[in-house]
This record gives structure tokens, sequence and C-alpha cells, in this order.
């Protein structure tokens, strides 16, 4: 027992002879990515814009759609949209990090861009609500969306343009060209 009761007191007395630890200092929210708390939220437009089917699938999918930024609830919140279709379908999704300027899949051609023309930016969101009334015609853009692809250009004579390229699966970049379930063309409405 005085064995013990000694390595205690000696284990005790090294301890306090030792150098004091630094204790790490908690990491800053710009440390963690974060913003920082009751940071103001950036504004956002969320009038929604009216587009006129203007390919044959965009016209017996969804018809006419509007399409919406959605408001930012944090801080640290990504980009999000909402398409509200004619026929009552209904996505929204949220822009996926990092795919600015993707190259994973070939743009021009399923953007269906002149040949020698440079495929436009093309801005990914991953479908976080998939809304499909029953009995919508063709049942959505996929049978379950994962990702919406889209492109705006000026088209001469026709004005704004918007084309929707609908992917399924459940990862960016799609396995493979099976991924894709089709591409959906639009004209900006405009309003006199």
């Amino acid at each position: 027992m005085r064995a013990a009761s000694l390595a205690i007191v000696l284990s005790l007395a090294l301890a306090a002879c030792q150098p004091e630890a630094e204790q790490a200092a908690a990491p800053t929210p710009d440390e963690l990515g974060q913003d920082e708390p009751g940071a103001p939220l950036p504004e956002v437009d969320t009038t929604p814009v009216a587009w006129d089917a203007m390919s044959k699938t965009a016209e017996a999918f969804t018809g006419p759609i509007t399409l919406a930024k959605l408001p930012f609830t944090g801080p640290n919140d990504t980009e999000s949209i909402r398409i509200e279709a004619a026929n009552g379908i209904v996505y929204e999704a949220d822009l996926i990090p990092g795919t600015a300027g993707d190259t994973s899949v070939d743009w021009g051609a399923i953007l269906a861009v002149p040949e020698g023309q440079a495929p436009p930016p093309v801005s990914i969101y991953a479908v976080a609500r998939e809304t499909v009334p029953e009995g919508a015609p063709n049942g959505g853009l996929c049978d379950r969306t994962f990702a919406l692809a889209i492109a705006n250009l000026d088209r001469d004579g026709v004005g704004e343009t918007m084309t929707i390229a609908a992917f399924s699966g459940e990862t960016w970049p799609p396995v493979d060209e099976t991924a894709l379930c089709g591409t959906f063309g639009y004209a900006k409405r405009v309003t006199p």
C-alpha cells in the first residue's frame, strides 16, 4: 500500500513539473468554412420567370413552366430553384457545389449545340423534391429524377432559351449515358 501511495505522489509530482500542454483554440466559423452566426443572408430575386415549351419533349412532358430561385434559409445554403409545370409537376432542386464548368458529359451533344460553337455554361442541380401528380403525362421527367442540368442561350429570332437535361441515378457525374432521361427546350415568355 505504501508503494502504491508513493507511486501516486511521484506521478503527481512529475505531472506538476511538466510544462503545461497548450489548449487548442476552438476553430472559428471561417476556419470551418461557415459564415459567422448572424451573417446576413444573400438577397435573391424570387420572382418566377415564365417559359413556354419550345421542344416536342417539353410540350409532351410539362407544357409551359415557371422557374424561380428560392430564398436562402441559412448563410451557408447553396442556390435553390423551384420549377412548376402547367401540368402540376414540381421540382425543387439545390445547386451541386463544385459542378461549375462540369465536363463529365458531352454538353455539346446533349444540348444540341451547332458544330463549331462552344456549349453554354451549365448549372447542375440535385433534385430535393419531385412532385408528380397522379395522371401527369409521362410521369415526370424521369422515373425518379436525380439531377437537372440547366443551360441558357440567346438564339436568333427566338430570344432567350433554356434547355433542361434531366438525369436519373444517385450520383453526379452520371455513371453512364443511360442516366440521361431527356432534354426539354423552353423559350422565355416575353410580356408586353
